[in-house]
């Protein structure tokens, strides 16, 4: 069963970062229900793949993973503006960057590059 999410702001606890682009999350929402361990994507940015035998991509996948842990710590809550249905794009929004996405931070500072998803637009 495909879950439908209006674009909305989510309550969620970070269950784990799989890689660069890729978290595991429990979803608060309306009601008390709670989507658990779902996995979610970063929207409109593409980033290294942490995971790459490839060593230079490895290597700048290693450089956005840490600045994605500057700003996002396991078993820590946070808003997630969240898009899609059968598969979950998010922004999220830490408390260090004061209201601002951590999405569009990456893509700034060179940690990501901006990808657009007709899909979800």
């Amino acid at each position: 069963m495909a879950f439908e999410f209006d674009t909305r702001y989510y309550k969620c606890k970070l269950i784990k970062i799989q890689d660069t682009n890729i978290l595991r999350v429990n979803i608060k929402c309306v009601g008390g229900v709670c989507l658990e361990n779902r996995k979610i994507r970063f929207y409109g940015v593409i980033m290294p793949k942490w995971r790459s035998k490839d060593p230079d991509v490895k290597k700048s996948a290693d450089l956005c993973m840490e600045e994605i842990k500057k700003f996002l710590v396991v078993g820590e809550e946070y808003i997630l503006k969240i898009y899609g249905n059968d598969i979950l794009y998010f922004d999220v929004f830490p408390e260090k960057l004061q209201g601002k996405s951590l999405n569009q931070y990456l893509l700034k500072n060179g940690f990501a590059l901006n990808h657009y998803i007709k899909d979800l637009l």
